[in-house]
């Protein structure tokens, strides 16, 4: 597989991401021409809540609708955010770079993360029937260009 230029702006921006956040660590990720696989290991940090335990749903209330300081939905929305704003500026145009959302699962043994790996390494030989594909049956390069 070889990552457009794009593809590698996004791939480098995944990269930086524990520069941005001391707690997050990257296990295995594979960007696709439209959304991105990866893993996220967030350590524990005392001065930030990750959102992971919350005793009542109603302690955490005034939260509700806000991002969490360091928490993965903050994580992924800065870095779709700055992948998006970096094609808007390299292509001097907007459009849809990007699957609407994300999907999260927390990780609780070696048999998922194992599994989460595969899935992730055998992405991108899927992508030729994956139905975002707007071509089926062409494997075009990661991630569109200008």
């Amino acid at each position: 597989m070889r990552l457009t230029d794009i593809g590698s702006l996004a791939d480098k921006f995944w990269r930086e991401i524990p520069g941005h956040f001391h707690h997050a660590e990257l296990l295995e990720w594979v960007v696709m021409p439209n959304h991105i696989h990866g893993v996220i290991v967030l350590q524990r940090d005392d001065n930030i809540n990750v959102g992971t335990s919350v005793p009542c749903p109603y302690e955490n209330a005034q939260a509700f609708g806000r991002s969490v300081k360091g928490s993965i939905p903050l994580i992924i929305g800065l870095y779709k955010s700055t992948v998006t704003k970096a094609v808007y500026l390299i292509c001097q145009s907007k459009g849809k770079v990007w699957q609407r959302g994300y999907y999260e699962h927390i990780i609780r043994n070696y048999d998922d993360l194992a599994a989460i790996i595969d899935y992730i390494r055998l992405n991108p030989f899927n992508w030729e029937t994956d139905k975002e594909n707007p071509i089926p049956g062409l494997f075009p390069q990661l991630l569109r260009e200008c």
